[in-house]
């Protein structure tokens, strides 16, 4: 699929999810793909919505009275040959746009039906391998109730696949923040996967944050096994228990967090962010979701730290007055999206 565009990629998933010889390795490399970037998700998001808008067509007008009273085509012959027989006549033409306009609604109709069929292959797959995607958009938070017990509050801008089977619960994080309150299970393990860290737990609760350079899991109950792709194969991971956090940059290894961040992770569950000497990169692509636009800084103003509370509620104005607390200007830019970057006169 290298060569495709995107979108391309996007529909032969959304094509490979429908067939017959579609499994559960299917859908395992079609997470991989998904997880790879935002824009991968964007993409395949894209072409589901297309395929959902077909369950409610707009279709074109059917001949009126008139135009049907002209037709005078009896499906004895084809119509080619029809069309030819009276291509003399002004009856075999008025009939020809009318039956050009009947072949325009049987076309839509039958993309429709197609249209339709895929949707319902793909539900019945995911509802056949006990799979679920949650979602919420910018500014939205969801509390979602599993079949097994569980509980899952999604933060703003987020996204969510969940598998569940008699033998396991595996749960993906593909982009956002979520607070996890297990329930116990030791015969299925609960498996969370936010980008190159995994997280096995039996009956916590935990959070789950994915910003543009890192993961951050902290343990508010109970005790959970977090491993990364640079742990040793057959190794178990660290163990966090209540009160603990790491974090996870995807150039290095899994790193163990001051209690005061375990503390503070989950302030957004009550609308406001706590940060302790955090990376402002990290404060900015977390308000990207509250927002509904994107927020970037260059590499230095990125680099500078944090150390503070947002009110969620009123984001917008604490963008506007961080040139006061830090020497960085706020600009916006043609796409609407704002800049971050240090002042001119900054050391």
């Amino acid at each position: 699929m290298s060569d495709l565009t995107l979108r391309d990629q996007a529909a032969q998933w959304q094509l490979r999810l429908q067939e017959n010889s579609a499994d559960v390795n299917t859908f395992i490399e079609w997470q991989r793909w998904l997880s790879v970037s935002p824009e991968h998700r964007a993409a395949y998001e894209a072409i589901e919505e297309a395929v959902m808008r077909l369950r409610l067509p707009v279709v074109p007008p059917l001949p009126d009275a008139q135009a049907l009273a002209l037709d005078d085509y009896d499906g004895t012959k084809s119509i080619a040959e029809w069309q030819r027989d009276r291509a003399l006549g002004n009856t075999a033409v008025t009939s020809s746009r009318s039956r050009r306009v009947w072949a325009m609604a049987a076309s839509v109709v039958a993309c429709v039906a197609l249209g339709w069929a895929a949707w319902t292959l793909h539900a019945n797959y995911q509802a056949q391998h006990g799979i679920s995607a949650y979602q919420t958009a910018a500014g939205q938070r969801r509390e979602v109730r599993l079949p097994e017990g569980s509980t899952v509050v999604l933060d703003a801008d987020s996204a969510l696949d969940v598998r569940l089977s008699p033998e396991r619960r595996t749960l993906t994080l593909a982009r956002g923040e979520a607070f996890f309150q297990v329930a116990k299970d030791p015969s299925r393990p609960f498996t969370v996967r936010a980008g190159n860290t995994t997280v096995r737990a039996v009956g916590t609760a935990f959070n789950v944050r994915v910003t543009d350079s890192r993961v951050v899991v902290a343990v508010t109950e109970g005790k959970i096994q977090v491993t990364s792709a640079d742990t040793p194969s057959g190794a178990s991971g660290a163990t966090l228990q209540a009160g603990e956090a790491v974090s996870y940059v995807a150039d290095g290894h899994l790193a163990a967090l001051p209690a005061t961040d375990a503390t503070i992770a989950t302030t957004w569950l009550e609308g406001s962010r706590q940060y302790r000497n955090e990376p402002l990169r990290d404060v900015l692509s977390d308000l990207d979701r509250y927002t509904g636009r994107r927020v970037v800084a260059d590499t230095s103003a990125g680099d500078l730290r944090f150390t503070g509370t947002i009110n969620l509620d009123n984001s917008d104005a604490w963008l506007r007055a961080l040139p006061v607390a830090l020497p960085v200007t706020v600009d916006e830019q043609q796409d609407g999206s704002l800049k971050v970057t240090m002042r001119s006169n900054s050391p």
